[in-house]
């Protein structure tokens, strides 16, 4: 198209220059632009006015061809995906009712308050309660239950209402229970009974 439109354009400037005597075809106002191009492409000499090469030339610079060329942005998104772990802790519940209990449930855990005076928290024991029939000593066909086992470092305190007393002197796991009839908690140490008991804890020193 580019070509044939150069091709024109030179006919039109060429009949500026000089008149060449061949075949005329003189053309009236009823001959639109677009069929003098296509005579003038096919080589037929045609007479124009000055004014009709100014509308040819014009006709043919609009009329070129543009190639737009259009740049494709392509956006990557990028997906993270985040794994959250959830961690399950299962609560074993509590199984006595008129026998509240026992562990201090003021402890704070191990250096707390003080690396020099502190007592373990019921769960960095653990203290685990049975419920159940205690045959020997108890004799109690319903009673809430509990071996308090203190880790190393830690000792045994039984407070049975008149400040601390020491568990077991070999440092076993000392025996707790108490009647679900009468909701009072008793400790069994060294093979003898000791009661009531008001609260226990495994404490350093």
């Amino acid at each position: 198209m580019f070509l044939l439109t150069a091709n024109v354009l030179l006919i039109i400037l060429g009949y500026v220059d000089a008149c060449v005597p061949t075949q005329n075809v003189v053309h009236t106002s009823a001959t639109t632009i677009q069929e003098q191009i296509r005579l003038l492409e096919a080589g037929v000499p045609l007479v124009l006015t000055a004014q009709e090469q100014a509308a040819i030339a014009a006709y043919l610079a609009t009329s070129v061809a543009t190639t737009t060329t259009t740049e494709l942005t392509t956006t990557t998104t990028e997906l993270t995906t985040t794994t959250t772990t959830v961690t399950t802790t299962t609560t074993t519940p509590y199984p006595c009712s008129a026998c509240a209990p026992i562990y201090d449930a003021t402890c704070q855990g191990e250096n707390l308050p003080s690396p020099s005076m502190y007592c373990l928290t019921d769960d960095e024991v653990p203290v685990s309660y049975t419920r159940g029939f205690c045959s020997t000593p108890c004799l109690s066909p319903d009673a809430c239950m509990l071996s308090l086992d203190c880790p190393s470092g830690t000792a045994a305190r039984i407070d049975a209402g008149s400040g601390d007393v020491n568990g077991n002197s070999d440092g076993s796991a000392t025996f707790l229970y108490c009647d679900e009839g009468t909701g009072s908690w008793n400790a069994i140490i060294d093979g003898s009974t000791t009661s009531p008991i008001v609260k226990v804890a495994c404490r350093y020193p």
